[in-house]
């Protein structure tokens, strides 16, 4: 997976290759792409606002994935097909200011999105692989190696130095 985060300015994010861009269709609730060519997909409201919406790309396969802030979930959406794939529950913050998304890529392709309470792992095709609710708002995601997903305390902690998510299947380990 070749992929990157979307930036956004103006209210819109090119999203490489013959996607064309993302862009907000002047709602509080709603996005679409625009193609290369001017034709215009709308992809829903899936987004309860757009405050802090962000994303990841992978313009090569033609993957979208998208949040924000305030949203209750992370959907992939397939460009080539005009729909979404996968949609996986977030347990987001209800105070927005506490909330934050991470995204990096593990060495065998998967896409790793960490949030402020969790981090959900996605397969290089799109599809969940695993999620894991930690609601605990000092870790954040430290490292990512061929084996693992490192988390770190930001303040001290009695015990640990942090909790390694397996990569494989998010088995949560503290160290």
């Amino acid at each position: 997976m070749a992929g990157r985060r979307l930036v956004f300015d103006g209210g819109t994010a090119p999203l490489g290759g013959p996607w064309g861009e993302l862009f907000d269709r002047d709602t509080a609730t709603s996005v679409a792409v625009r193609n290369p060519y001017g034709g215009v997909r709308h992809l829903g409201g899936f987004v309860p606002d757009m405050y802090g919406l962000d994303g990841w790309v992978d313009a090569d396969r033609g993957l979208l994935w998208l949040t924000a802030d305030r949203s209750p979930a992370i959907a992939v959406l397939d460009l080539s097909v005009d729909e979404v794939t996968a949609t996986v529950g977030l347990a987001r913050e209800q105070d927005s200011g506490l909330s934050w998304t991470v995204f990096a890529q593990a060495p065998d392709g998967a896409l790793l999105v960490a949030y402020e309470n969790g981090v959900v792992a996605f397969d290089p095709d799109g599809r969940p692989r695993w999620s894991h609710e930690h609601a605990d708002l000092s870790l954040h995601l430290g490292r990512v190696d061929a084996d693992a997903v490192w988390l770190e305390y930001l303040l001290p902690h009695p015990r640990h130095r942090g909790v390694r998510l397996g990569l494989a299947d998010g088995t949560p380990t503290p160290w």
